[in-house]
């Protein structure tokens, strides 16, 4: 599976042409240096220059995205992040995104690892992953359905598929530790109720979306 010449098609990024809010407003306020990792057209890092001073670098294959991005971020680079050799020190991003872009690589696993020595010792990575133990996914597999989408959980981008507990495994394997992960919940008033009938137990069926904020696993507090 490492072997890239085993595709049979080229993942698309997901455009998102939101701000991001949900994980802009998780940026640690101290951090100065940011690396956005696959930045699509450059939105999160527009909205987070607007509000702060800070230095944002991106990475993202698409050039036509990667050259809109470059007129909102300092500095774009079009490339494969699976591949791309980033011309940085060590330790230099107190921040690193990873926003829905690991679920459209092939190895997210080595990945995300060769992208960790670049985080400052009190650096905090941020990565969302969608959560394909959502309950639509599961009523829909009951049923003998795996059909893919033009977005959301099954996009027909995603060649991986995380649940809560293999988005934890991800991270140990890259040697990082979550200090805090948020549920982002698109789910049905009645779905909603249920859960709270049951003191909130089915929060892994209902999330539609994790976004979790880790540190390096020998510099967690």
């Amino acid at each position: 599976m490492n072997n890239r010449s085993n595709r049979t098609f080229q993942p698309k990024k997901t455009c998102y042409t939101a701000q991001r809010t949900e994980i802009a407003r998780l940026i640690p306020p101290e951090a100065k240096r940011i690396l956005d990792i696959g930045c699509g057209r450059g939105y999160l890092g527009h909205t987070l220059k607007s509000a702060r001073s800070v230095e944002i670098v991106g990475v993202e294959l698409n050039p036509s995205m990667a050259e809109e991005a470059s007129s909102y971020l300092d500095r774009v680079f079009t490339a494969d992040v699976e591949t791309f050799a980033l011309p940085y020190p060590p330790e230099v991003f107190d921040c690193i995104i990873m926003a829905d872009i690991l679920e459209h690589l092939v190895d997210p696993w080595q990945t995300l690892a060769r992208y960790v020595p670049f985080l400052s010792p009190d650096g905090v990575l941020v990565l969302s992953l969608p959560n394909v133990q959502h309950y639509r996914v599961i009523g829909h597999l009951i049923l003998g359905e795996w059909e893919y989408q033009e977005s959301g959980i099954l996009d027909s981008g995603h060649l991986r598929f995380f649940t809560l507990k293999s988005l934890k495994t991800l991270l140990k394997f890259a040697n990082l530790e979550p200090f805090q992960i948020e549920r982002i919940y698109r789910a049905r008033p009645i779905a909603r109720w249920i859960n709270r009938l049951c003191f909130n137990r089915l929060e892994m069926y209902l999330a539609q979306q994790y976004v979790a904020l880790a540190r390096k696993a020998h510099e967690s507090k």
